[in-house]
């Protein structure tokens, strides 16, 4: 727990001060509550001397009442503190998370799932706004308390005080031991909360296809299932984690029954006198009662554990390194140098090398599976080559600052990704500062402002999430001007009219003529017509090598992988409707 702790400490600077004052006040109304038993106590040493005069009971109750104004007063103080800094902790967290997470390398993202990370920023960090309004103000009121009134203990009778302090290890010991229990089963339970959150973001995002295919029956049986896992553990932590914890407790109460008979011993034989021995008896009763608590503080820490534990282990990930020393391309050639790259154990590509021109288009072509994704990414940094070298302008990506990078390259893919936000602010993304004119001259310029003019509240309209209140090829020109706005001298693009009506393919050639126009621009390929007319051509063989690069005449003659790539897609393009049905004739080439 105090390894936890000291982590935050280390990891949220700016929440230090609140939780050193925040303890402090504790700590002090601890030791106000101790000064009022202490108080009392001499009131009634007092009273039973019979020496109480009017003069002692206007200053026992003056210093009383102090003792309790103080109590409130730093209950007060801690309250105001302690809340906002927990507030303030668990935005800290999750900052630090938002910041690190796009300096990872998308390897990460691939053995991570979105279900896993969700259940940490929305669910288990929001539980360390607990830690210090609820565990922390807690663990100081169980250490003081006893210490403070052990020590009033002592004063008193040392021997009354040995026999008080005889039961703390063993209470300690079976604590410790239900503190064991109940860690495996949050874990468990953790494990399970992330698997359930996992499986509703796969429900949700997969009602299309579950509706489709008739599946959300089944689906929802397999939920339910987990469901009812969950109740039953729930159930068990409910019944079994404060027995466990509440052991130690259950030696503690056993005090005052030692005190009151090791202390009737010492009054017997007049070691003691009998007014002592009430003040020691009613030390006895208030001395472990702060420790009551500690099993829930325990158990609320335990929860925020597994978040602070993933949390740990995704800001413990490797960034991708940066130069110490960056420099900065001064043209904007892509260079492939003998690349290799593998998935684990799985080899994607193989001593690839060739050079994208600056400003002519270079197309990427060959089978599923030959690494034409990958070796995109690569030139975009979001992976590390494991051998070789990408160079832009004969730069070293990994020797170039990735703000620069970034700025330099911009991905146009089918999978748009859009945000939940208006269409000025979607398309505002490719530049900061973007004027609204900026914003309308892109979207000209990406055949998009028509549309966008139809929409209910036209650039302020709300897309939805995803970009689900607009149509596939809608999608991509608003991501076609997002790339336009941001100017970059670098396009990466995976072939964009994928899968759209003929309509959609001709604006959005268009809007790519414009996008492309005096850029660098590597296209992945998946229809061959479509470049037809590009500069250079990169065939890639199912093995991630490079196979032959040329133009697409030069390759029609001299690489046999091309010509049956382009025999491929002949014979997809003569694909009709009735194909291989009884009278049916063969497709054309």
């Amino acid at each position: 727990m105090f390894s936890a702790l000291y982590y935050l400490w280390r990891l949220a600077p700016q929440c230090r001060r609140p939780f050193m004052l925040a303890s402090l006040f504790k700590l002090l109304e601890a030791l106000a509550a101790t000064a009022a038993l202490g108080v009392l106590l001499l009131a009634m040493d007092d009273l039973a001397r019979a020496g109480f005069t009017g003069g002692a009971l206007a200053a026992y109750s003056g210093l009383l009442a102090a003792c309790l104004l103080a109590q409130l007063l730093l209950f007060y103080l801690f309250c105001r503190l302690s809340y906002p800094a927990g507030v303030d902790l668990a935005q800290v967290l999750r900052l630090k998370l938002g910041e690190h997470l796009p300096k990872l390398s998308l390897g990460f993202f691939n053995s991570t799932s979105v279900g896993r990370l969700n259940s940490v920023v929305s669910d288990e960090l929001m539980m360390t706004e607990h830690l210090p309004t609820l565990v922390l103000p807690q663990l100081i009121t169980a250490a003081a308390v006893p210490i403070f009134t052990l020590g009033l203990l002592c004063w008193l009778d040392w021997r009354l005080f040995l026999c008080a302090l005889a039961l703390l290890p063993l209470s300690l010991l079976i604590f410790r031991r239900g503190q064991s229990s109940l860690t495996a089963q949050l874990d468990r339970r953790s494990a399970l909360a992330r698997q359930l959150n996992q499986e509703m973001v796969e429900y949700i995002q997969g009602m299309e296809a579950l509706q489709a295919y008739n599946g959300t029956g089944s689906f929802l049986d397999k939920l339910g299932k987990l469901f009812i896992v969950m109740r039953d553990r729930n159930i068990k932590l409910a019944r079994s984690g404060p027995a466990y914890l509440n052991g130690g407790n259950t030696v503690l109460a056993l005090a005052p029954a030692a005190i009151l008979i090791l202390g009737c011993q010492l009054l017997s034989e007049g070691l003691i006198p009998a007014p002592a021995l009430v003040s020691c008896l009613v030390i006895g009763l208030y001395a472990y009662e702060p420790l009551k608590g500690l099993g829930l503080a325990v158990e609320i820490y335990k929860l925020c554990e597994p978040g602070l534990t993933e949390l740990k282990k995704v800001l413990d990930t490797p960034r991708l390194p940066t130069p110490p020393r960056p420099r900065s391309p001064r043209s904007y050639d892509i260079i492939l140098q003998d690349v290799c790259f593998a998935y684990e154990s799985r080899r994607v590509l193989n001593h690839v090398s060739f050079t994208a021109r600056a400003g002519e288009i270079t197309a990427l072509v060959g089978p599923s599976g030959a690494g034409k994704s990958t070796l995109v990414n690569l030139m975009a940094r979001m992976w590390d080559v494991q051998a070789g070298a990408v160079l832009i302008g004969g730069v070293d990506l990994r020797h170039m600052e990735p703000a620069e990078l970034n700025q330099a390259v911009s991905m146009v893919f089918q999978d748009v990704r859009l945000f939940n936000d208006t269409v000025f602010n979607n398309i505002a993304l490719g530049r900061e500062g973007a004027s609204p004119q900026e914003v309308r001259n892109a979207a000209q310029e990406a055949w998009a402002h028509e549309f966008i003019m139809a929409l209910p509240r036209r650039y302020e309209t709300v897309i939805g999430e995803g970009g689900g209140r607009l149509s596939r090829g809608q999608r991509q020109r608003i991501a076609i001007a997002r790339a336009l706005l941001k100017g970059s001298p670098i396009v990466l693009l995976d072939e964009a009219t994928a899968s759209l009506d003929p309509e959609s393919q001709r604006m959005i050639q268009q809007a790519l003529a414009s996008l492309l126009r005096g850029r660098t621009a590597v296209v992945i390929a998946h229809r061959l017509e479509t470049i037809t007319e590009a500069d250079s051509i990169v065939v890639m063989g199912q093995d991630g090598e490079v196979s032959a690069v040329g133009n697409h005449e030069s390759l029609l003659q001299g690489c046999t992988l091309y010509q049956e790539l382009w025999r491929a897609r002949l014979r997809a393009g003569g694909w009709r409707l009735g194909l291989g049905r009884a009278g049916g004739s063969d497709a054309q080439a």
